[in-house]
C-alpha cells in the first residue's frame, strides 16, 4: 500500500510540470488521433481496465464473464490526462491536458449518449464493468441535455452496456447544449444566466436519472395533426428539445419550478414548451406517477398524470399538490394541466375534443386539448376544473385513465368559488371529483350522471363553506340530450338546479330564471323530492324537486341570472317597502356623496348590477351578541330571493356592521354607521364592507383583536407585492406602487389586514396600494370626495375582475 501510495505521489509531482516538460515523463505516453488526444500510463490503467488505443483515446473494453468465448466490449472512450486518483483505490483522475487547453472527456458506445467533458472527473472502476464517474469540475451530457453542477452539488454517473444514470445530491441544472456554453461563460462571470426558461431546468437531489429518447415533442399527443403542429412549432422556436427524464425523487427534490417527491419510487419528469394564450413560449413541467407529491411554485405551468387506471375515487395513492403549505388536491388518476393563465384554462375547457374536425382552439392548442384541466387562484379563491379522461398512447399502451381527483379544502376559507365543468358525456364514467374540508367528516362527490352527498355524522353540507356549480349528465331522448345545471351559493345554505336541453360542450345552458330547485337544510341530502312532505317550509315539490318560489322585489336594472344580483333586506323598524327602496336610492346607492353607482369600478358597470329588496322582515337577534341566529336568519332570506348573488341585511339594531368572512353577507347597522361618518353618508360604510363581501378585499389598516385577513391582493408581503400587484396592475404601475409603499418617495404604506391578533406582527409590515382608500378606516373617510378616498387602483382593478364575469 505505501508503495502505490509513494507511486501515486512522484506521478503527481511529475505531471505537475507536464506542460512545460518537453519529453512526457518516464512510464508515461501521448497518443493523438481523429477522436483526441490521451496522456496516461499504460501499466496504472491496464491494471484497472482493458483497454486499446483508437484514434488518440483508450477504449475501455471488458468481456461478460457469463459467455464463454465472448469477446469484449467497448464501453467506452477516455481521453485527456489520465493519473492515479489521490484517494487511491480503483480510481483513475481525467483533466484537461494544459498543453492544448483540451478538457478530459469520456464518450459512451453507441446507443447510450452519454458524454463526460470537464477539467476533472474521476473515473472509479471499483464495480467494474458498471462504470461509475465522479464530477467535480465535470459536464454530464445525454442527448441534447447538459447536466452541471451549482454551488455545493455533486453528481455521480453510472454507465454501462445496459444504460446510463446520474445521481444528483444538491442544486444543479440541466441546459440544452445549445445554450450551454452560453451558460458557462455566465457563470464563470459570476453572472446569473439570463436563458429563456425553455433551455434551462433547474435539479434538486434527484437519483437515478436517465435521459429518456425525447425524439417526440409532444408525448401527450397523438395523431397527424398534432404532429404536423409539433414540426411547425419547432421549426418556430429552433433548438427546442423536450427534457424528459425519469429520476427518484426524495423528500427535497426538484424539477423545474416544481417540488417533487416520489416516495422512494421512479417518476418521469418532463420539461416542455408551447405557445401560450398569445402564441409566446411557455414552459409546462410534467410529472408522471403513480405515487409522488408535487409542490409547484407561484406562476407554474405544470401537468401531473397518475397513472391508476383501475383506482378507486378514494385510493390513497396518486399524486398530491401542497399549495400554500395544504395538501389541497390528489390526482388518483388521469391527467389534470394546470396553467397560471386564466385564460389558459379557459381555452383549455372550452374545447370539444368530441368534435369530428376540432375546433379552431384545438388546432392552435392541441396540447391542451384531450387532458383534464384546472385554475387555482387563492386570491380570488378560485377552484375550477374541467374533467377528461384521457386515452394514454405515450407508454406504448392504449389504456383509458379516468379523472379522479380529491379536493381537501383547508380550514381556512382561502377558496370559495369551486366551478366544475361537463364531464364528457362520451368518455369514461369512472371520473370523479370528490370534495372534503379539514376538520369536516362530511363529503360531496361529483360524477357524470350524478352528485352524492355523503354525511358521516352531524352537520350540512353547507359546512364546506364553497359556492360550487357543476352539471349532472341525465339521459338521452328522442329529442336529445338532457342535463342539469347545478349552482349551490353553499356560504347562504342555498342550492339550485336548471334542467338544461343539449349536453355538449358548445351548447349553451343559461343560469336558472324563472325556474330554481333547491336544497332545504331539512332534508340535508339532494335535491330530488317524490312530494311536498319532503321539501320542507316554503316549497313545492314539481318534477321531483323542491321549488322555492321568489318573494322578493326589483328595485333597478332588474334580476337576471347573468348580472350580479344585489339584495337588500329591511330591518329599519316601521320602514315599509316604498320608503325602503327609497331609503336605498338615497343612501346605498347614488347619494350626493358616496355610493355603489357612483364609485368606479361599480359607476362603470351599471348594466351588470340588479338591485333587489325584501321588507317586512325582521332579524329577531344582534348579530354581534348570537352570530349563528343572524346567519340562520340570512339563509332563510336567502331562499326568498334565491337569485341574490349579495345579501346585505340594513338593521336599526346598533352593532358594529361587518362583512361575512365567507363573502355576500353583510350585517349593516344603520345607528352605528351614521355614528361613524355622520347621516348621508352610510353609503361610505356600505362600499368598504362591499369590498371584503364582494371583492374579498382586506382591510388597509391593522387593529387588535382576531385574525380577520383575506389574503387579499390590497394587502400583502413585501417580497410579493410587485409580482400579485403586477397581475393587476401592470409591472411598472406596480413598481411604481411599490416605490410609494416602502416609503421610498414619502410616507411609506405599512400596516393592513385588519384585526391582527398581535399588532406588532406581520400585518404591521404587510404593504397596501395607497395611504387611504374606501377599504382603510371609517374615521379616515368622513371628509368629502377626494382622491384617494375611493378604491385604489389595485382593488379597482380586483374588483373589475370579479365584474368581468357578469354581463
Amino acid at each position: 500500500m505505501l508503495k502505490r501510495v509513494m507511486l501515486i505521489a512522484i506521478a503527481l509531482i511529475i505531471l505537475a510540470s507536464l506542460a512545460f516538460a518537453q519529453e512526457l515523463p518516464e512510464g508515461y505516453k501521448k497518443i493523438t488521433g481523429a477522436r483526441g488526444t490521451a496522456i496516461y500510463n499504460p501499466n496504472i490503467v491496464k491494471e484497472l481496465f482493458d483497454v486499446e488505443e483508437i484514434d488518440g483515446v483508450l477504449a475501455i473494453k471488458y468481456a461478460p464473464a457469463i459467455q464463454r468465448g465472448a469477446r469484449s466490449k467497448i464501453i467506452g472512450y477516455l481521453s485527456g490526462l489520465i493519473t492515479p486518483s489521490e484517494s487511491g483505490g480503483k480510481q483513475l483522475k481525467a483533466s484537461r491536458i494544459e498543453e492544448s487547453n483540451e478538457d478530459a472527456k469520456f464518450v459512451s458506445a453507441e446507443g447510450l449518449y452519454t458524454n463526460i467533458t470537464g477539467a476533472l472527473f474521476r473515473i472509479d472502476a471499483s464495480e467494474f464493468p458498471k462504470l461509475g464517474f465522479l464530477l467535480d469540475d465535470a459536464r454530464y451530457r445525454n442527448r441534447e441535455y447538459s447536466f452541471a453542477c451549482k454551488e455545493e452539488c455533486r453528481m455521480r454517473a453510472v454507465v454501462s452496456m445496459d444504460g446510463a444514470y446520474l445521481n444528483m445530491s444538491g442544486e444543479g441544472v440541466a441546459v440544452h447544449r445549445s445554450k450551454f456554453s452560453e451558460y458557462r461563460s455566465s457563470v464563470a462571470a459570476g453572472r446569473g444566466p439570463n436563458i429563456e426558461e425553455r433551455y434551462l431546468t433547474p435539479l434538486k437531489n434527484l437519483d437515478k436519472i436517465v435521459v429518456t429518447n425525447n425524439s417526440e415533442m409532444d408525448t401527450f399527443q397523438s395523431g397527424s395533426s398534432a404532429y404536423s403542429y409539433s414540426r411547425l412549432f419547432a421549426e418556430k422556436h429552433r433548438n427546442y428539445e423536450t427534457l424528459m427524464i425519469t429520476a427518484i425523487a426524495g423528500e427535497d427534490s426538484r424539477f423545474g419550478k416544481l417540488g417533487v417527491s416520489s416516495k422512494g419510487e421512479s417518476v418521469r419528469l418532463e420539461h416542455q414548451t408551447h405557445p401560450g394564450v398569445t402564441e409566446d413560449a411557455d414552459s409546462y413541467y410534467i410529472i408522471t406517477a403513480d405515487n409522488a407529491k408535487v409542490v409547484p411554485e407561484t406562476g407554474a405551468n405544470y401537468v401531473i398524470f397518475s397513472k391508476n387506471t383501475e383506482a378507486s375515487p378514494l385510493s390513497s395513492r396518486g399524486i398530491t399538490i401542497e399549495l400554500g403549505g395544504h395538501d389541497l388536491l390528489r390526482l388518483v388518476s388521469g391527467v389534470l394541466l394546470v396553467p397560471k393563465d386564466e385564460g389558459v384554462y379557459k381555452i383549455c375547457s372550452s374545447i370539444n375534443v368530441r368534435s369530428a374536425q376540432g375546433p379552431a382552439s384545438l388546432q392552435r392548442h392541441p396540447f391542451l386539448g384531450d387532458k383534464g384541466c384546472g385554475y387555482i387562484d387563492p386570491l380570488s379563491g378560485k377552484l375550477y376544473f374541467k374533467p377528461r379522461s384521457y386515452r394514454n398512447s405515450a407508454f406504448g399502451d392504449e389504456s383509458t385513465y379516468p379523472f379522479n381527483l380529491i379536493i381537501t379544502l383547508p380550514s381556512s376559507h382561502t377558496y370559495s368559488n369551486l366551478n366544475i365543468e361537463k364531464f364528457e358525456e362520451t368518455g369514461d364514467k369512472r371520473g370523479a371529483i370528490v370534495l372534503e374540508r379539514a376538520g369536516v367528516g362530511n363529503r360531496i362527490a361529483f360524477y357524470a350522471n350524478d352528485i352524492q352527498v355523503a354525511m358521516m355524522g352531524e352537520g350540512h353540507i353547507f359546512d364546506f363553506g364553497v359556492n360550487f356549480r357543476a352539471w349532472v349528465f341525465k339521459m338521452r331522448s328522442s329529442a336529445g340530450d338532457i342535463c342539469e345545471r347545478i349552482w349551490c351559493a353553499l356560504s347562504t345554505r342555498a342550492c339550485f338546479v336548471k334542467v338544461c336541453e343539449g349536453c355538449h360542450d358548445d351548447m349553451p345552458c343559461d343560469e336558472p330564471t324563472t325556474q330554481w330547485y333547491g336544497f332545504t337544510e331539512e332534508s340535508r341530502r339532494g335535491i330530488r323530492c317524490r312530494n311536498e312532505a319532503d321539501c320542507g317550509v316554503d316549497s313545492r315539490c314539481i318534477e321531483g324537486h323542491c321549488v322555492t318560489e321568489s318573494t322578493c322585489e326589483e328595485i333597478t336594472g332588474g334580476a337576471d341570472a347573468a348580472k350580479l344580483n344585489i339584495l337588500f333586506v329591511n330591518d329599519i323598524t316601521g320602514a315599509r317597502k316604498a320608503e325602503f327602496n327609497e331609503f336605498l336610492n338615497s343612501k346605498f346607492l347614488m347619494p350626493n356623496d358616496l355610493g355603489l353607482f357612483n364609485v368606479k369600478p361599480f359607476s362603470n358597470n351599471i348594466g351588470k348590477l340588479s338591485i333587489l329588496s325584501l321588507s317586512k322582515e325582521k332579524m329577531p337577534v344582534n348579530p354581534t351578541a348570537n352570530p349563528v341566529m343572524a346567519t340562520q336568519y340570512m339563509n332563510e332570506m336567502i331562499k326568498k330571493c334565491p337569485i341574490a348573488d349579495e345579501i346585505i341585511i340594513v338593521s336599526s339594531q346598533s352593532f358594529t356592521s361587518h362583512a361575512d368572512a365567507m363573502g355576500g353577507n353583510i350585517f349593516f347597522s344603520l345607528p352605528a354607521a351614521q355614528g361613524l361618518v355622520g347621516a348621508g353618508k352610510e353609503g361610505r360604510i356600505f362600499l368598504h364592507e362591499f369590498g371584503h363581501s364582494f371583492g374579498n378585499l382586506a382591510d388597509e389598516y391593522v387593529g387588535i383583536g382576531t385574525l380577520f385577513f383575506y389574503e387579499a391582493p390590497n394587502c400583502v408581503e413585501e417580497s410579493e407585492a410587485e409580482d400579485v400587484w403586477t397581475r393587476f396592475i401592470g409591472r411598472s404601475g406596480a413598481r411604481h406602487i411599490l416605490r410609494e409603499a416602502r416609503g421610498e418617495q414619502g410616507r411609506p404604506y405599512r400596516g393592513c389586514g385588519g384585526q391582527c391578533r398581535n399588532i406588532g406582527g406581520a400585518c404591521q409590515n404587510y404593504l397596501k396600494p395607497s395611504t387611504n382608500s374606501l377599504m382603510h378606516e371609517a374615521d379616515h373617510i368622513k371628509g368629502p370626495l377626494e382622491a384617494g378616498k375611493e378604491f385604489n387602483e389595485v382593488s379597482q382593478k380586483v374588483l373589475q375582475e370579479k365584474l368581468n364575469e357578469y354581463s
